[in-house]
């Protein structure tokens, strides 16, 4: 009787076990680099959004603003 219940519990853990979703989503590296486009001090919410605008003219996805008030762009590797 306790084998039986050793091996059905057993049989449920590896189902269980078997059903969970194992797969990590792994982010790539990050490629960055100062704007070429992007004139003055970087450092609000217009700014940001004008950073993002002169990252799009340089074919980089996006762009936000980093500490000592400059732009940098910045893509998948």
């Amino acid at each position: 009787m306790e084998k039986k219940i050793c091996g059905l519990l057993l049989l449920l853990l590896f189902f269980f076990a078997s059903e969970m979703k194992m797969v990590v989503k792994v982010e790539g590296a990050t490629c960055a680099k100062p704007s070429k486009f992007f004139k003055g001090g970087c450092f609000s919410v217009i700014s940001d959004s004008a950073c993002k605008k002169a990252c799009s003219q340089e074919n980089w996805p996006s762009g936000t603003c980093v500490p000592v008030y400059r732009c940098e762009c910045r893509r998948s590797c």
